[in-house]
């Protein structure tokens, strides 16, 4: 694979990840994480990272033995653990801001409650 191409052709495809055109059109209508973008032409454009999904799918099909709707359940997996993952990393900064939020207004009150603050007066 041409690390500098962006798009490749159904038949680049084909022959990079040793699969045939039409398994590769069968498994654009069943599997939900290969959709390869047309051009304006009608023509499959195939991204490297299209062609990863390709060997992932070519890998669970042929060498794990999965069904299509293994394969579909593999990929469905995937994204919800990286929106599992994407939710508790959220949550971990949230519940950062909070804590130093706390931390600040104990300053701010300690501040308030002592004559270190300046104030207006001359």
């Amino acid at each position: 694979m041409d690390n500098d191409k962006i798009y490749y052709t159904i038949s680049e495809v084909s022959k990079i990840c040793n699969v045939k055109t039409h398994i590769l059109r069968s498994w654009e209508e069943c599997i939900v994480a290969l959709k390869p973008k047309k051009n304006k032409f009608g023509h499959r454009i195939y991204t490297q990272s299209d062609i990863k999904k390709v060997e992932i799918i070519k890998k669970l099909a042929y060498v794990d033995k999965l069904s299509l709707k293994g394969i579909n359940d593999y990929f469905l997996s995937q994204n919800h653990d990286r929106k599992k993952t994407r939710a508790v990393e959220m949550e971990t900064l949230w519940y950062e801001i909070y804590e130093r939020s706390l931390r600040l207004k104990k300053i701010v009150d300690k501040l308030e409650g002592s004559d270190m603050l300046l104030s207006d007066k001359p």
